[in-house]
């Protein structure tokens, strides 16, 4: 298995699909506490952003991780 391949083997999407959910719980609690005023409103928006987040991540993969890296300043260049 060559290092691309297993860079973006058939697994990958999923691996990347799962770390974007886990990420958009924690945006999605935000989110909820921040602008939900009801239960159904609340719980539209926590899933809609684990939704997003999940299919975000998994479908551009790590260039949506550098790019909140990058939006967050944690890369260590200016």
């Amino acid at each position: 298995m060559t290092p691309d391949e297993y860079k973006s083997g058939p697994g990958s999407f999923w691996v990347q699909f799962t770390c974007g959910a886990v990420f958009g719980v924690f945006v999605g609690i935000g989110l909820c506490r921040e602008f939900a005023f009801s239960f159904v409103v609340g719980a539209l928006v926590f899933v809609g952003s684990v939704g997003i987040c999940a299919f975000v991540a998994g479908y551009w993969g790590d260039k949506f991780w550098e790019a909140l890296l990058r939006i967050w300043g944690w890369t260590g260049r200016r």
